[in-house]
């Protein structure tokens, strides 16, 4: 920064600030997730995990009347990387009905495992079936199969939040999508722009800062 302050040369003051807000952003926000965790509280861990699960287990019980209520816990120390969530207190004494899981990674965000119990009747007797999703064992549309779900999960780890809306297109060439708080197609855009780009296969975030 010094080096580019140094230099004669003359340019307006809005684009200069905006360069400033840029590299200070930069050094704010992670690059990636071995700097900082992309999942670094409950509350994001939640957003991730229902993000997920709507197209795998429908709409109705992520945000619709009948919507669940979800938690989240770490495992202990050492093996704190990984976020457990789940349609049930982590501290339960008596709980019948089967539970909705969802593990991922603090560090990454990469979803390890999806388990969604289901009620089966026939043939009796009633027991239940269960829908496992694992990341060695991922859905056949991915983790992140549609725009929705990549720009819900951009809003979920970006911190402190975008005041401005999230477009999501794939770069189908490694199925990854890019998230932006910018119109994919922009003449004119001053202010930095935060980015996130995300696995669909396995819902890690490879890339997340200003530019």
């Amino acid at each position: 920064m010094e080096r580019i302050l140094e230099r004669p040369i003359k340019i307006r003051r809005g684009v200069a600030i905006t360069a400033i807000m840029i590299s200070l952003l930069s050094r704010t926000m992670p690059i990636d997730g071995t700097i900082s965790p992309c999942i670094p509280d409950s509350t994001t861990a939640i957003a991730v995990a229902k993000a997920v699960l709507h197209p795998l287990i429908g709409s109705e019980v992520i945000d619709g009347e009948k919507a669940l209520s979800f938690y989240a816990s770490l495992d202990a120390s050492p093996h704190d990387n990984i976020w457990h969530v789940e349609d049930a207190p982590p501290v339960r004494a008596q709980w019948v009905s089967p539970v909705i899981r969802v593990e991922l990674e603090k560090d990454s965000g990469r979803i390890l495992k999806v388990d969604d119990p289901i009620f089966v009747y026939d043939p009796p007797p009633f027991h239940v079936q269960e829908n496992i999703w694992t990341a060695d064992n991922p859905p056949k549309i991915g983790f992140v199969p549609d725009e929705q779900v990549a720009v819900d999960i951009a809003k979920a780890v970006t911190h402190p939040p975008s005041t401005h809306p999230f477009y999501a297109h794939l770069n189908k060439e490694n199925e990854v999508w890019i998230v932006e708080d910018a119109p994919l197609f922009r003449e004119k855009w001053t202010t930095p722009i935060m980015r996130v780009e995300i696995d669909k296969k396995s819902g890690r975030i490879l890339r997340m800062g200003y530019q």
